[in-house]
């Protein structure tokens, strides 16, 4: 008897082990989309993008012989115009919604500064044009954001800027000085980035890229001069992306 009471009571200890695995293993796992967990946004993107640019270029020239010799000549230049190019990408995202990635991207421009003074040399009144065009350039730019909601990333960008100028110096209206210049800058920016569809995204974004200085030197009527031109960038841009990984 006692043999079959403890039999009876170790098979029911088991009975009830049993049901309360069964009810641990028929526990659902959290959904993929718990935490912040968004597989959709970890891969790479291809894209384009279209927009609106304007720069702001500033000489400072200093005549160095003839009638111009020592005197200072400022010109500040201002101008727009349409950017377009293409864009890769890759981005990492994390389950507390932070997203970090990587971007570069390659434009065609045509953003034309241009701005005029009137110099006291060689005589009064003696007109004074400056004109810096920007016709390419890329981006190499690291990003990080956060997802404000499942389908939408906030971000700020900054890296490296490259820019293909072309400068010209008028002086009493005449070609005194031009070139051609390659620009290394830095890049800083921010944008917001939706997925609209599972494999496609659309995003708006500023950047603005501040480029070293160009040295410059030319003669003219007057004598010669030589200087610097500092130039500046900002970009309003509209893009869409193709995300091959997405779900």
């Amino acid at each position: 008897m006692n043999r079959l009471l403890v039999a009876a009571v170790a098979l029911g200890m088991v009975s009830q082990s049993a049901a309360a695995a069964e009810i641990v293993i028929g526990v659902p796992e959290p959904a993929a989309a718990e935490g912040g967990f968004l597989p959709d946004w970890t891969g790479v993107s291809i894209g384009g993008f279209g927009g609106y640019g304007w720069s702001d270029a500033a000489a400072s020239l200093v005549g160095t012989s003839g009638a111009i010799a020592g005197a200072p000549l400022g010109i500040d230049a201002s101008g727009d115009g349409a950017i377009s190019g293409v864009s890769l990408g890759g981005d990492v995202a994390f389950r507390s919604g932070l997203v970090l990635g990587v971007l570069a991207d390659a434009y065609g421009a045509q953003i034309d500064a241009d701005g005029s003074a009137l110099s006291a040399v060689p005589s009064p009144d003696t007109p004074l044009t400056q004109s810096a065009e920007q016709n390419w350039g890329f981006d190499l730019v690291a990003r990080a954001g956060l997802l404000v909601d499942p389908r939408a990333l906030v971000y700020v960008l900054g890296g490296y800027g490259y820019a293909d100028v072309d400068w010209r110096t008028r002086f009493d209206g005449a070609t005194s000085g031009r070139g051609d210049a390659g620009l290394d800058g830095w890049t800083i920016g921010g944008g917001i980035e939706a997925i609209v569809l599972p494999n496609l995204s659309v995003k708006a974004e500023y950047r603005f890229t501040d480029f070293e200085a160009i040295s410059i030197d030319g003669t003219s009527t007057g004598g010669s001069y030589d200087g610097r031109l500092d130039l500046d960038t900002h970009r309003l841009l509209f893009g869409v992306n193709w995300r091959p990984s997405g779900p």
